[in-house]
């Protein structure tokens, strides 16, 4: 009797594959996270710089997730394409926004350099008292960067009104010792607000000139009362006190700011 052979199996029908289940790309959250980021900081001064970073990083992995996506491996493509968006939105609006900050930083400064403009000078002597608009040769000496003129070689006495209407003067040098003996020239200073508007005052605003030309600060010396401070003068009020210089020092000038480059006046000591 012959052997039983065994039934052959059944034919077995291949099952379809199930789908790959897919994330959302977690690189494409990370890059859309980023650039809101970047972007709501993009238009603050300073601050944009580092947006500027934080952009240029969000666009590197919106590329990175886009790629990824086109691959099969992730979804969430709208996400990544708006994060590269809003990525790119932010890196012009911080360019856009340090052009425009930029200069509006070099004109201020420009302003500083420059100091303010001399409108009109008057000379003032035992025996007579002239006094000339800005435009008359007689005392415009010089031309200031900012297109107007510089009044120099004015003598003790002589004073200078700004466009602002703050009227300036020199009224005396004298030599003189200090608490703890040292040697000074104080020079009165007399401000006189003649505008409409508030006009500030500060012992920073002067330099001496020294014999050999040398452009200093002026000096401190310990005095118990009389020494010009810094403040601000209302339309009409008017202010003086001493700015101190060294013996030796052969003119005072005025540049109306701190960080002034080019005098408004000058007034020779000798």
């Amino acid at each position: 009797m012959s052997e039983l052979q065994d039934p052959l199996p059944p034919t077995q029908t291949p099952q379809p594959a199930e789908p790959q289940n897919r994330g959302t790309s977690v690189i494409g959250i990370v890059s859309l996270v980023l650039a809101i980021v970047a972007i709501l900081g993009s238009w603050i001064p300073l601050l944009n710089n580092i947006s500027f970073f934080i952009a240029i990083v969000a666009l590197i992995l919106g590329i990175i997730a886009i790629v990824s996506i086109h691959k099969g491996k992730k979804t969430g493509k709208g996400l990544v394409i708006t994060a590269i968006a809003i990525s790119a939105l932010a890196i012009v609006v911080v360019l856009v926004t340090q052009f425009v900050f930029g200069k509006a930083l070099d004109q201020v400064s420009e302003e500083l350099e420059s100091g303010p403009e001399v409108a009109a000078t008057s000379s003032s002597t035992a025996s007579e008292s002239t006094e000339t608009t800005e435009g008359d040769s007689a005392t415009d000496d010089g031309d200031s960067q900012n297109g107007g003129t510089a009044a120099t070689d004015l003598a003790i006495g002589d004073s200078v009104t700004l466009d602002s209407g703050l009227r300036i003067s020199v009224d005396s040098a004298e030599p003189k010792t200090d608490s703890i003996g040292d040697d000074y020239v104080f020079v009165t200073i007399s401000y006189e607000n003649t505008g409409t508007e508030p006009a500030d005052f500060n012992s920073f605003d002067w330099r001496q000139i020294s014999p050999s030309g040398s452009i200093q600060d002026v000096e401190w010396p310990i005095i118990d009362e009389g020494q010009l401070e810094s403040g601000s003068l209302n339309a009409g009020g008017s202010v003086s006190g001493i700015v101190a210089v060294k013996p030796d020092a052969t003119s005072i000038s005025y540049y109306g700011s701190a960080f002034g480059d080019t005098p408004s006046a000058t007034w020779l000591l000798g």
